[in-house]
């Protein structure tokens, strides 16, 4: 297979340390979603709590990650220890000290997940094919209003375990009713995510309320879309046949079984209808009533609710509820209609996290380009699995960046946003295409994230836990060859593995231990951002 010059700068090695477009794009997907082998049991790697949601079929758990690191010697060494790495580098190769010092971590946060277990017995082979197709979508998802999925397990009981991100802020009618204002805020957010899935060819097919969760009870949560057991990918925006969905919010399209894309449109339509006055737009006694409306387009935009709401919202509406799908809009141009100017500039405000925040990303997204690849590996994983508040500033800064709203931050929207630190075109591109660790051409979100980590996130001993953990699968308390080909693809040969072993192999071993990981986790970082504070002092930013 072979391997590009632009790769080779994307990940920022040396030209002897070479990772494919397919190896890195490999290691994205398995770092987001983890297709575990059979026989492994879900509660060996999670500790179970709470049901919060029970079926016929099967339960939803809380649970939390099990951080033990196999049985290495090291591990004795961080019981007892408070969090918060800062290492002490002494010298060259095979010359680092054996001291990692810990300070205390206050504000320790244990990430919390819903586990959905299915037991298969109880389900058809139809119902089987929707989890897989559910996961298979889940895996190709990278948005921060899209509900992450992490990894799954399948045991001898013949039961399948989906660990999720937890969303634990009720759906959309907790909270309900809305001003006019956050309907404008849900729903701009709700079709940012509808623009990334269609632009990766998935149509989600069964948007509703329920669909829709707060991330958290704090009153600025964000959205999650979730629940794709309906969702299809398609090709060329062929027509669609399958009678699936929730009927309030199906179009007239869906009912008569051809249907495209634009069917999540007229949905989007009618959750924001939902969300500006409380009621649903075809509202009937039954059934069959309801379906008559909706073939009818029968609505109205009258009445006592609607006459204290703006001329902007009502048109919105009429754009996105209308029975021509050629004359529905898409979601690009949903997001572009006036409605929202009030709401992008609320957003922006709220945003703005001042400059000095804004120096301290752009210093770190610099920084992270010049990391070896096993870095920006464990970094990724790092953010894969942040919590909300760990990443907070980072998402709002990001949505600052991805002006389209669509959930990646391409090279115009990055040049725009580095322009306030005088760079050359030459150093824009090398910083964009360093975080672009995939070589897709645009930087996505939890890329971005991975690049802000290489400064601006303090790495405690949990995260580096789980990020060791994405490696060392088999729990053994090393990183191997092995486990570098597990996790990146069967076409990651033995010697690229040993090069990004080499990385972090302070002792010549031929694999990383714990103390190792630690230690090249933080080994590079300090020099890198000095380096950086010296340029930008000579550029007087």
């Amino acid at each position: 297979m072979g391997y590009t010059k632009k790769v080779k700068q994307a990940v920022g090695i040396s030209a002897s340390n070479k990772v494919t477009t397919d190896n890195t794009k490999t290691f994205i997907e398995n770092t987001g979603v983890t297709i575990n082998a059979k026989g492994r049991r879900v509660e060996k790697y999670y500790r179970l709590g709470e049901t919060i949601g029970e079926g016929s079929m099967g339960l939803i758990r809380v649970g939390t990650r099990r951080l033990e690191i196999g049985e290495s010697s090291f591990v004795g060494k961080l019981k007892g220890f408070v969090r918060q790495s800062v290492v002490t580098v002494h010298g060259e190769r095979n010359s680092v000290t054996n001291s990692i010092q810990f300070e205390e971590e206050t504000n320790s946060e244990e990430q919390v997940y819903a586990i959905k277990t299915i037991i298969l017995s109880l389900v058809s082979a139809d119902f089987v094919a929707e989890i897989k197709n559910e996961i298979e979508i889940l895996q190709s998802m990278d948005h921060p209003n899209i509900v992450k999925a992490y990894e799954t397990f399948e045991d001898r009981r013949r039961t399948v375990s989906i660990v999720l991100e937890h969303c634990s802020g009720g759906d959309l009618y907790r909270r309900a009713p809305y001003t006019e204002y956050q309907a404008g805020d849900i729903t701009s957010k709700l079709l940012s995510a509808i623009r990334f899935l269609h632009s990766k060819n998935i149509s989600h097919r069964d948007l509703k309320f329920e669909n829709i969760m707060f991330e958290n009870e704090s009153e600025n949560a964000e959205i999650k879309l979730l629940d794709f057991g309906l969702s299809k990918k398609y090709k060329d925006n062929a027509p669609m046949r399958e009678g699936v969905g929730t009927i309030y919010t199906m179009s007239p399209q869906v009912l008569q079984r051809v249907y495209t894309n634009k069917a999540d449109i007229w949905a989007s339509g009618v959750i924001a209808y939902m969300l500006l006055v409380d009621r649903m737009p075809f509202k009937a006694h039954s059934r069959k009533k309801m379906v008559e409306r909706i073939l009818k387009v029968d609505y109205s935009l009258e009445g006592k609710a609607w006459a204290e709401k703006s001329d902007k919202s009502k048109d919105f509406i009429r754009k996105l509820i209308v029975l021509d799908p050629h004359e529905r809009y898409n979601a690009g141009q949903a997001l572009d209609h006036p409605w929202f100017e009030e709401v992008r500039k609320m957003r922006e405000k709220k945003n703005d996290l001042g400059d000095e925040v804004k120096r301290s990303v752009k210093r770190a997204l610099s920084a992270y380009k010049s990391s070896c690849m096993m870095k920006k590996m464990a970094l990724f994983a790092v953010a894969q699995k942040s919590t909300v508040s760990e990443v907070e500033d980072m998402r709002k800064i990001f949505q600052t960046y991805d002006v389209e709203q669509d959930g990646e931050i391409t090279l115009d929207e990055f040049r725009k946003a580095m322009k306030a630190f005088n760079y050359t075109e030459e150093e824009v591109v090398s910083v964009f295409e360093g975080l672009d660790i995939d070589n897709s051409g645009v930087i996505q979100y939890t890329e971005f994230l991975a690049g802000t980590l290489a400064a601006t996130s303090k790495l405690g001993e949990k995260k580096l836990q789980e990020s060791f953990q994405t490696f060392d699968q088999n729990k053994t308390g090393y990183i191997t060859t092995n486990n570098l080909k597990n996790v990146l693809g069967k076409d990651f040969t033995e010697k690229l593995a040993a090069e990004l072993i080499q990385d972090f192999d302070t002792d010549g071993d031929g694999k990383i231990s714990f103390e190792e990981f630690c230690v090249g986790m933080h080994r590079q970082t300090k020099k890198q951002m000095k380096n950086l504070e010296d340029k930008f002092d000579e550029m007087g930013v």
